[in-house]
């Protein structure tokens, strides 16, 4: 039993440091007026970007996951989409602590390399932590739903 727990466990503490990480970068200066001006202009064209790229996707992951069922059956297009959530939540947790980290790394760059380092550093983190995380709880809820870890990884579909 505790061996099932390890994936959930590392899924979780990912998590943890990828908001940890997060708000080490929201610590930091953000830099002077302009660059702040600056920067809110990058957030609000990346969120427009990200809104109709995941618009896009939704409809692609719907129609995926419609063949998927009818072809493979229902858990592999519930995998299908769980995994498709978990990295359009990555993905746009990765964009905003990115575009947060910008500025900083910018304004830390004006006096110290090393600070601006740590800042860009703890930023890109963030997304790699989320996405580990998130793709082991995923996984673990698919395999708690299964109970069967062939199923999970689509091996029931071989042989």
């Amino acid at each position: 039993m505790a061996v099932e727990l390890l994936a959930p466990v590392a899924g979780i503490c990912a998590l943890l440091f990828a908001l940890y990480s997060a708000w080490r970068v929201d610590r930091y200066e953000a830099g002077t007026a302009r660059m702040n001006d600056i920067s809110e202009a990058i957030r609000d064209g990346a969120r427009t970007y990200l809104n109709r790229q995941y618009r896009m996707i939704a409809l692609f992951v719907a129609l995926s996951a419609m063949v998927l069922g009818f072809v493979l059956g229902p858990f592999t297009a519930l995998a299908f989409v769980t995994g498709a959530i978990c990295s359009a939540l990555a993905g746009y947790m990765g964009m905003v602590i990115a575009v947060r980290a910008n500025v900083r790394t910018a304004h830390a760059a004006r006096s110290e390399l090393r600070e601006a380092l740590m800042v860009a550093f703890q930023g890109g983190s963030v997304m790699g932590m989320m996405v580990v995380g998130l793709a082991l709880l995923g996984i673990y809820l698919l395999y708690l739903a299964s109970k069967d870890p062939f199923e999970v990884v689509g091996l029931h579909l071989i042989g």
